[in-house]
């Protein structure tokens, strides 16, 4: 941990001295081409930077912060674009906005941000999924703290005379009465105008089955049992990463004494691949890409074909560079050759959204309009299926996550040595 802390220093240092650089000296040039010769040898160190560290949580802060956030602003403000045009008004700013996954907000809007008393309700929530209690313990918890009786959580399950008798009225009877309203109702109202009662009500119990089987997968796996989706971690990995970065993003604010836009908008709430990518899932990466590969490449096509293709060439463009970077990303992490699963991720991700934006522009997809409640079902079960089948088995097979846990105890020991001699 020495080396690690003396690299880390020596890298804040370098990153520090390059952007002043770039503060200082590259924006005195004219923006274009002959600004960005001077801002790439930058960019080229912030990318041997991760190279550095052989610590995983270090080494992936920074190949995040500085490899590609950072030399991205970069290279969007040698054409006077992306976070840092208008330049910020000091160096200090110049610096943060550059290195942390942080941007200036140019027009609050306070009637769409999110309460204050948000985060701590997920920090909260984060503590409960680490801690998961039983279902007694809660009761006895409850009854205590509220003074009254709570409902019963099985009603004899052993006297069941029937399958429609055991699930509905006795077994687990809190988890019926939440997936009643929210999965059987609203699905058995879809498809209630469109078939026969009998099989839109086929319809309704099978979604409501298929919803507990993905969710039991997922406690299975949070429990160790179920090898299918061990290290699909997808919940906690979102709510780890908004917790980090609104810490970061809390601290920058104390300091700087600005609004920032936040890194995410809820994504679990996306009705749509759009939505999800586009509007609430790592927005600063979504306003990097943008004016870096979207636009140019949809300028480039769209006076040699119809506007359609030249949007679905673009978002696929954009996919493809997003998928190629994380290649590179974890194979800083990992220095094993990439498998190509974590670039066909976004490849499918790109077609699927391209597919999608095209779809909403016919006639049929705007008269048929879907429920928000099933869209966000599909939406976001889309995104974790497909993530445990593309995204997470490179992170597995390296062992990525004992590596984390092995170096989160080595750090807090360290620390304890160092600051409070223990």
């Amino acid at each position: 941990m020495e080396g690690e802390t003396i690299s880390l220093v020596i890298v804040c240092i370098s990153a520090i001295i390059s952007t002043s650089y770039c503060y200082y000296i590259t924006s005195r040039i004219k923006a274009g081409v002959f600004r960005l010769l001077f801002v790439l040898p930058v960019c080229a160190l912030f990318h041997a930077f991760p190279l550095f560290f052989s610590t995983l949580h270090i080494s992936c802060c920074v190949s995040i912060f500085l490899a590609w956030l950072a030399s991205f602003k970069l290279i969007l403000f040698s054409f006077d674009r992306g976070p840092l045009f208008p330049l910020p008004s000091n160096i200090f700013r110049f610096i943060c906005f550059t290195c942390l996954p942080i941007k200036a907000q140019q027009n609050p809007k306070p009637k769409n941000q999110i309460p204050k008393w948000v985060f701590p309700i997920k920090v909260a929530i984060f503590g409960v999924v680490l801690h998961r209690n039983y279902f007694d313990a809660r009761q006895t918890f409850g009854f205590i703290t509220l003074g009254c009786d709570l409902e019963p959580q099985f009603n004899e399950p052993y006297l069941a005379t029937s399958l429609q008798d055991y699930w509905g009225r006795r077994w687990n009877l809190m988890i019926p009465a939440i997936l009643r309203p929210a999965i059987y109702l609203p699905v058995r109202q879809l498809c209630r105008g469109r078939m026969s009662p009998d099989w839109a009500r086929f319809l309704a119990v099978m979604a409501t089955f298929i919803v507990s089987g993905v969710g039991h997968e997922r406690k299975l796996s949070v429990n160790g049992v179920c090898h299918w989706s061990k290290n699909n971690e997808t919940m906690t990995e979102i709510t780890q990463l908004e917790i980090v970065l609104m810490l970061v993003k809390l601290l920058v604010f104390i300091i700087l004494g600005c609004d920032l836009e936040p890194q995410f908008n809820e994504p679990y709430l996306a009705t749509s691949l759009q939505d999800f990518w586009g509007r609430r899932w790592n927005l600063m990466v979504t306003q990097l890409l943008k004016p870096a590969i979207y636009i140019p490449v949809w300028r480039l096509c769209n006076g040699r074909m119809s506007s359609d293709h030249a949007r679905f060439l673009a978002v696929m463009a954009t996919f493809i560079f997003s998928g190629v970077a994380h290649e590179v990303f974890f194979f800083t992490l990992t220095f094993e050759m990439p498998t190509g699963e974590v670039a066909c991720f976004f490849v499918l991700h790109g077609v699927c959204t391209a597919a999608e934006i095209a779809a909403k522009r016919t006639e049929f997809v705007r008269r048929w309009r879907v429920s928000p409640t099933v869209s966000r079902l599909f939406t976001v079960g889309f995104v974790v299926m497909t993530s445990g089948w593309l995204l997470f088995p490179t992170a597995a097979r390296s062992n990525m996550l004992d590596r984390a846990a092995n170096e989160a105890l080595l750090s807090i020991d360290f620390f304890k040595r160092t600051f409070l001699y223990l």
